[in-house]
């Protein structure tokens, strides 16, 4: 068992879904969905602009909220910044949560700022459920898979970054 299944295991309730937590309130469902995206772990100095790094971490919380079968409303951001940031580079960081908000008609809500050695983003979105909810436990043999990309491609950008190389944008 992975660490990530054993974590989950342990605070288990019906809230919990695979990419997300179903809640009910009044009329409406809601989906909350939480992803870390962090230096060192998912992707190293240097790689990405800020701008980027804050695209791709926005991007990850959508796609759950979206293979969920919900309509991302909201956003809450946690960062944990260096003290050498400058102010151009929370600006393009600023610029690149603010364009994948703007083009799928999210809003950020607030969220929190500290001091980091590495840049850690903790992105939580908010969507509204349309329907019935969709999670990969429900998956069987004979139901339509459908994906982004090319598979196999994330693979092989890494592994050309880890020998030094450089990805196009």
């Amino acid at each position: 068992m992975d660490k990530e299944r054993l974590i989950i295991d342990k605070f288990s309730n019906s809230f919990i879904g695979d990419d997300g937590a179903v809640v009910a309130h009044e009329r409406s469902r809601w989906v909350y969905s939480k992803d870390l995206f962090c230096e060192g772990t998912h992707f190293l100095a240097g790689w990405l602009s800020m701008e980027e790094i804050a695209r791709k971490a926005m991007l990850v919380n959508l796609s759950d909220a979206v293979a969920m079968n919900a309509k991302p409303k909201f956003a809450l951001l946690g960062l944990g910044l260096p003290k050498n940031t400058s102010a151009d580079q929370i600006s393009a960081l600023r610029k690149g949560f603010a364009d994948i908000c703007d083009e799928y008609g999210v809003t950020i809500i607030g969220g929190d700022t500290i001091g980091s050695d590495k840049i850690l983003l903790s992105v939580t979105i908010i969507s509204q459920l349309r329907g019935k909810a969709v999670l990969r436990s429900g998956a069987k043999k004979g139901d339509l898979v459908a994906f982004t990309g090319e598979l196999g491609g994330s693979l092989k950008g890494l592994r050309t970054l880890l020998n030094g190389g450089r990805i196009a944008s």
